[in-house]
């Protein structure tokens, strides 16, 4: 059984890996976490919305996301989880300069408290290690940081300047 078999514990769901297809649900999950994040400005969730489509349509095919979403017993998306990789100079904790950046994990609230998310990170870290990626960072909401703590996750001392919002 995979690590994310085990954390289905209601067997009327089915996790995947998702496709180009999914992304409606993947850009609808997205924008729901930053909704519950605080972000409020409607105009800047449909910019960042319509930015993502064309993203997932040239990241998906070209192996720079990978994303595994979480279907319902209809068939419904119910949660998804990303990676996008990403090749910095290796270093030596992490000679090969890969790393996976966890993106996106959200689960619906009516789908909440199941291991749907812990389904996803461990299929994620599942997926890492069988591409030798040693390093998996992301940046935790307060409410899923219990989780990603569990799993081992530490915070790091790691610092942003943003110059700019999109057009």
């Amino acid at each position: 059984m995979t690590p994310a078999e085990r954390c289905m514990v209601d067997t009327k769901y089915r996790i995947r890996p998702a496709t180009l297809a999914d992304a409606e649900e993947i850009i609808a999950l997205r924008r729901l976490m930053f909704e519950e994040m605080g972000v409020t400005d409607a105009a800047g969730l449909e910019r960042m919305a319509e930015k993502m489509r064309v993203y997932l349509a040239r990241a998906m095919p070209a192996g720079d996301f990978y994303a595994w979403v979480v279907e319902d017993g209809g068939g419904r998306v119910v949660s998804a989880g990303a990676v996008v990789l990403r090749q910095s100079p290796p270093t030596v904790s992490n000679p090969s300069g890969s790393e996976a950046y966890v993106q996106n994990v959200c689960t619906y609230p009516e789908h909440r408290r199941r291991g749907l998310a812990r389904g996803i990170m461990d299929a994620i870290m599942e997926w890492a290690r069988s591409q030798g990626i040693v390093c998996v960072t992301l940046r935790a909401s307060e409410q899923g940081r219990p989780m990603y703590e569990r799993m081992g996750f530490t915070e790091t001392h790691e610092m942003r300047l943003l110059l700019g919002w999109f057009e």
